[in-house]
C-alpha cells in the first residue's frame, strides 16, 4: 500500500533510513511536540540532502507547500518524502502530515512491509511524553533510546531496557512515540534503532539540536560551524529573544 516515486534511481538495498516518529491524528502523548520533524528538517537542511523521491500513501494525510527551506524557493513540497546525499551513505524520510486516525496499523504494517522488501534498517528520530517518565527515567537526562542495532552510550544517551512478555516490541519505548510503536512491532527484533527526546509541547529548539548532534555522531556527519534554520522556521516560535518592552 506504500509507494515510491523517484526522480532518479535510488539504491535501496541495505541502506539506513533515518526518519521521524510518526504521529496519530489526535492530541498528545501521541504526536509530542514534532519533535522529529523538527530534527529532520534540521539533517536535510544542513548535510546537503536533497528531495530524491515522494512517497504515497493511503494513510498519510496529503498537505503540500513551498519555501520549506528557503525563502526563495518555490517547490512544491509533499507530505511524505525522501531524501539523499551524495556524501553520506544513509536516506532520510521526512514526514509532515499525521497518519490518518484509524489507520495506524495499517500504515505500520504496510510501511515496514516496504522497509522489509527493500532489505532496509530504519533509524527514528522522535519525542517521548516527558510527563509518564518513570522514576529512573525522572532521575536521569531526557535522551533515550532503542536499538537492535547499535549502541549510543558513549554519546551520552540511555538506553531503553525493558523485559518483554513474548513479542511485544513496542512495550520498549516510551509513551509518546506514536506510530512508531507499532512499527517496530511489525518488524520484529532487527533491524531498527528509536532515539528520542523526554518532552512536552512548546519550544524544542534545543531538544531538536540534541537529536542532531547524536545523529550526526552516530552517522559521522561533517558538521557546520553553526547549524542553520529552515526558512519555514522563521515564526515557528516567535522572536527568537524577549525584548524588555514586552513585559
Amino acid at each position: 500500500m506504500i509507494s515510491l516515486r523517484c526522480t532518479n534511481p535510488v539504491e535501496l538495498k541495505n541502506k539506513t533510513l533515518v526518519m521521524v516518529k510518526l504521529f496519530l491524528n489526535q492530541p498528545a502523548p501521541n504526536s509530542v511536540a514534532f519533535l522529529g520533524q523538527l530534527a529532520i528538517d534540521l539533517l536535510i537542511h544542513n548535510f546537503g540532502f536533497t528531495r530524491v523521491g515522494i512517497f504515497n500513501s493511503p494513510f498519510v494525510e496529503p498537505i503540500s507547500g513551498s519555501r520549506v527551506y528557503s525563502g526563495d524557493d518555490d517547490q512544491i513540497y509533499t507530505a511524505f518524502e525522501l531524501y539523499r546525499s551524495d556524501q553520506y551513505d544513509f536516506l532520510i524520510a521526512q514526514i509532515r502530515s499525521p497518519v490518518s486516525t484509524g489507520f495506524a496499523i495499517q500504515f505500520a504494517k504496510s510501511f515496514a512491509e516496504w522497509v522489509q522488501k527493500n532489505e532496509m534498517k530504519l533509524f527514528i528520530l522522535t519525542g517521548f511524553d516527558k510527563r509518564r517518565r518513570d522514576d529512573e527515567q525522572l532521575r536521569s537526562n531526557q535522551l533515550y533510546y532503542h536499538s537492535t542495532e547499535l549502541s549510543l552510550t558513549q554519546y551520552g544517551v540511555n538506553e531503553i531496557i525493558k523485559e518483554l512478555d513474548g513479542s511485544d516490541y513496542a512495550s520498549r519505548l516510551p509513551f509518546g512515540a506514536g506510530v512508531s510503536r507499532f512499527i517496530i512491532h511489525e518488524l520484529g527484533h532487527k533491524n531498527y534503532t528509536v532515539l528520542g527526546y523526554f518532552t512536552e509541547e512548546g519550544d524544542n529548539l534545543d531538544p531538536a539540536l540534541q537529536l542532531v548532534e547524536v545523529t550526526g555522531k552516530a552517522f559521522n556527519l561533517s558538521f557546520p560551524k553553526q547549524l542553520k534554520y529552515p526558512a519555514s522556521w522563521a515564526a515557528l516560535y516567535g522572536p527568537q529573544i524577549d525584548f524588555k518592552e514586552l513585559f
